[in-house]
């Protein structure tokens, strides 16, 4: 029974050790939308809060129970190679737009493949220092591009700029995400990840940490001064969309409360995450009341940015959650969801763009506030008028 097994995943954590492959990987959303490099750092798997629309619910056929993981001496080997293995992917992302004469809004065809290769590669062969990774790329780039199916190119010329190139990308250093594939606060009262995750950074200067949640467990993390190199997203929602599709998610008061702890601590960057923006009767009203909330209570001057974006599925995934949660409240068959693209279900485009603006619109007196859109498609930066190239520019040398 798969709302059973559901439940019971829900219900067991186990501690365990990740040996068959690597804490870190690079990360590519599908589909054609305004992207940086995802860097994901795995320290578990699967979360206990049950929000109706996450896409992990796709993979709990494969999973038994929620995990974590505990063999951090593996990963300390590992991450001593990182900010070379970022720059070298960098500079080859930065090729490919030399080649093919126009920037790249997300992590090039086969560049995450090739990437985690090269991880491995690095790994195997101790390439720890900028001379060794830019060797190593330079005695290898032809079956490098070999692997991303690129033909027509000059590897006279791009050798040549391998040292440019990989100097100019040395500026951008690599932040690791921790929350992709768990909610790491939701469980740090009987982890205490956050410990070890500061011993990790302590090792290397140039690590840095991306952490996303719905919880307000920020106790522990609050006891360190992280020196600017954690940046914790707090993921906001409306108070309706919380209860009906967050279940088990702390609420808008407590996540409004974890965020101003984190302003007020010492050392941490603060972002807000307005997602997914959830389409029901009175949404607009909501999310719009919402955003003057945040303006009252916590100071949009001081965040690295705000960020929205909306529901989005794949058609397997709806299936999937339709058996494991039959008593969804998602409104999976709303005439408002289309595929765009094929096999990739969103709500239609005037929606998405309507209550843009609207909540933009209501951040126009914050002149210095970055705003920009999640797992949206370049169409719909243009149209709300936010640069998407500006924003690549600042992770990558195009």
């Amino acid at each position: 029974d798969q709302q059973q097994r559901y439940e019971y995943i829900k219900q067991t954590l186990v501690i365990t050790t990740r040996k068959s492959t690597p804490f870190i990987t690079t990360f590519a959303s599908p589909g054609k939308i305004v992207e940086d490099l995802g860097t994901i750092l795995t320290l578990g798997w699967h979360c206990s809060f049950r929000c109706q629309f996450c896409y992990l619910i796709g993979s709990l056929y494969q999973r038994q129970w929620q995990e974590v993981y505990v063999n951090l001496d593996d990963l300390e080997k590992q991450i001593q190679y990182e900010k070379f293995v970022h720059r070298s992917i960098l500079t080859i992302w930065s090729m490919l737009t030399f080649i093919t004469k126009e920037p790249q809004l997300k992590i090039p065809d086969g560049l995450k493949t090739t990437a985690d290769w090269l991880r491995k590669m690095f790994i195997q062969n101790e390439i720890g220092t900028d001379r060794k990774a830019k060797a190593f790329l330079r005695n290898n780039l032809d079956s490098i591009f070999a692997k991303l199916g690129i033909k027509d190119y000059s590897l006279t010329t791009l050798k040549r700029n391998i040292p440019h190139l990989y100097l100019s990308n040395s500026s951008f250093l690599p932040w690791l995400n921790v929350s992709e594939y768990t909610d790491f606060l939701a469980i740090d009262h009987l982890t205490g990840f956050t410990s070890d995750l500061i011993h990790i950074m302590e090792s290397d200067p140039d690590i840095r940490i991306n952490l996303r949640t719905k919880s307000d467990n920020v106790f522990n993390l609050l006891s360190f001064n992280p020196s600017g190199r954690i940046k914790v997203a707090i993921n906001f929602n409306t108070q309706y969309a919380i209860d009906n599709y967050e279940l088990g998610t702390a609420s808008l008061d407590s996540r409004i409360e974890a965020a101003k702890k984190i302003q007020r601590a010492k050392g941490f960057l603060l972002k807000i995450v307005v997602e997914p923006i959830m389409v029901y009767d009175g949404y607009e009203n909501d999310y719009i009341d919402l955003i003057d909330r945040l303006k009252r209570e916590i100071d949009l001057n001081k965040i690295v940015d705000i960020s929205f974006g909306t529901v989005r599925y794949k058609t397997k995934l709806i299936n999937t959650i339709n058996r494991m949660i039959p008593n969804n409240t998602l409104n999976l068959e709303a005439e408002s969801l289309i595929n765009f693209p094929k096999d990739r279900i969103r709500y239609e485009e005037s929606i998405r763009k309507n209550i843009y603006e609207k909540m933009i619109r209501k951040l126009k007196r914050f002149k210095n506030l970055t705003i920009r859109l999640a797992a949206e498609t370049p169409e719909m930066w243009d149209q709300i008028d936010l640069n998407k190239e500006a924003h690549i520019a600042k992770s990558i040398t195009q």
